[in-house]
């Protein structure tokens, strides 16, 4: 006699935890997982796993982590802890000299002897 393995997790919510700037439905949007959804507990941490590298090869985060939290029964919530990159962007400032373009056509004249 075979024992098939029928211990399961159904998904009540995922959590997204840490995200400031990255909204929630595009996080959700890149995760596998969905509420509602029956896991097989030998295929959770491996489903679970490719969720967070798919996270990571976003290039939106440094480091993705994940949980399950409140199992009562066979129900759980899935937490995804993410840390976002900061983005910084570098643009240049342009400071006149002169006051404006006119004195400077006027003085560039005068410097070439015109």
């Amino acid at each position: 006699m075979v024992m098939q393995d029928t211990s399961y997790l159904v998904v009540r919510d995922i959590v997204v935890a840490g995200n400031k700037r990255t909204r929630r439905s595009i996080i959700l949007r890149e995760i596998g997982i969905k509420p509602g959804d029956t896991i097989r507990l030998r295929e959770l941490n491996s489903l679970l796993e490719a969720n967070r590298k798919q996270l990571l090869n976003t290039s939106l985060f440094l480091n993705v982590l994940y949980n399950v939290k409140d199992w009562k029964g066979n129900e759980a919530n899935i937490v995804f802890d993410v840390w976002e990159r900061w983005y910084l962007l570098a643009f240049p400032v342009f400071k006149l000299a002169d006051r404006n373009f006119n004195q400077w056509w006027v003085e560039q004249k005068e410097a070439s002897g015109g």
